[in-house]
């Protein structure tokens, strides 16, 4: 017989750990956002094409078969040929050659005006659609009083405060952007706060904060926010806006900005 007061206890191998629901939630919308992503044919063309933009900034030196500032007189307004793939240009400059030298200025300048807006923007946003209160009633003042000044008079402004300069123009554009990515991801956050997930979050302890990195944020990005797509083409083009329109902020003689010039254009007067 065996005594049972002195019999060893049979102790587990394996360990009880608690079920953090929430988390593994928060996990799979992360996943769940990839897998729409890769299933969209558009946005993996949009990819790869992004990812082409970014190679030819690269090696765009090495791209490039002439000087984008070297003139021509000869060869003005030339149409597509052998030697000039896409043209020339009223000064005889080859159209391909400063595409490709500009695309490095082009991508400089969309991403730091869309990381700009998105910084101040999203987080905001999402903050004061979650948390609302005093936060919300301010920031929403506050963009809404930015969106009612005209965004290329707003943008100058700011210039004329901070100075000439690529990343100073990119500065005034994604300031001008961000009420934009405020309004969106603002109204993404109230709809996810109303969700059963995120109540059961809140009911079980989790921090406000918290809540907002591990279930918000990754729940926004999904089809509820669909912040301005074209906002990249806008931040490009206002550079070569500005520089046309006599603002000089983002483009200097010796940089292209990304513009193809119309057949009809001419050059400008010199002046004395």
């Amino acid at each position: 017989m065996v005594d049972s007061s002195t019999a060893t206890p049979v102790v587990s191998d394996t360990v009880a750990m608690p079920r953090r629901g929430w988390k593994r939630r928060s996990l799979l919308g992360r996943s769940r956002v990839a897998r729409r992503f890769w299933k969209k044919k558009v946005a993996l063309v949009a990819l790869g094409f992004l990812c082409l933009l970014v190679l030819v900034a690269i090696f765009s030196e090495a791209l490039q078969p002439y000087d984008p500032n070297d003139q021509d007189l000869t060869a003005v307004l030339q149409g597509p040929s052998a030697d000039h793939l896409l043209g020339t240009d009223s000064f005889g400059r080859d159209t391909f050659s400063r595409l490709i030298a500009a695309t490095p200025v082009t991508l400089t300048a969309a991403g730091q005006a869309l990381g700009l807006a998105l910084l101040i923007g999203v987080p905001i946003g999402l903050a004061a659609g979650f948390i609302g209160g005093l936060l919300d009633s301010v920031a929403s003042r506050v963009a809404d009083a930015f969106l009612a000044l005209p965004p290329i008079i707003l943008a100058l402004a700011i210039v004329g405060i901070l100075g000439r300069g690529l990343t100073n123009a990119m500065i005034a554009l994604g300031i001008v952007l961000a009420p934009r990515f405020y309004r969106v991801a603002r109204a993404a956050a109230q709809s996810i706060a109303t969700e059963g997930y995120a109540e059961a979050a809140r009911a079980d302890g989790v921090s406000s904060w918290r809540l907002l990195w591990r279930h918000v944020l990754p729940n926004a990005s999904g089809p509820r926010s669909s912040p301005p797509k074209p906002r990249s083409a806008t931040s490009g083009s206002a550079c070569s806006n500005h520089s046309r329109a006599g603002a000089r902020c983002c483009a200097t003689p010796s940089t292209s900005s990304g513009r193809v010039p119309s057949r009809c254009s001419h050059p400008p007067s010199s002046s004395r």
